[in-house]
């Protein structure tokens, strides 16, 4: 018995998913932390670090890492790089001038 084609399974799967509430959806993304916030504001959304479930011990230590990162994200590493810094550590041969005709904007 062979299964039914790409095609028809991506059908049912449409299907399915336009019986399902917008809310809900939004809802199971967040649970499974695929769409909360990076900072850490939304962590309680997420369903294994609530209270009783198997990582809640765990939700301190993702808050501590989290801040750890932003602490050492706080400042830009490149913020002081010129121009001529560039310049003076690449070879002339490996820049690439581009004229402003080069430069497509969306």
């Amino acid at each position: 018995m062979r299964g039914p084609p790409h095609p028809e399974i991506v059908k049912w799967v449409l299907e399915a998913w336009e019986t399902l509430e917008r809310e809900l959806i939004i809802r199971s993304f967040r649970s499974c932390a695929l769409t909360v916030a990076p900072d850490g504001s939304e962590d309680d959304q997420i369903h294994c670090l609530k209270e009783g479930q198997s990582c809640h011990t765990g939700q301190d230590r993702l808050a501590s890492i989290q801040q750890a990162l932003t602490a050492s994200c706080a400042t830009d590493p490149f913020a002081d790089v010129t121009l001529s810094d560039v310049e003076e550590a690449a070879p002339e041969s490996s820049l690439i001038e581009l004229s402003d005709d080069d430069i497509e904007v969306d």
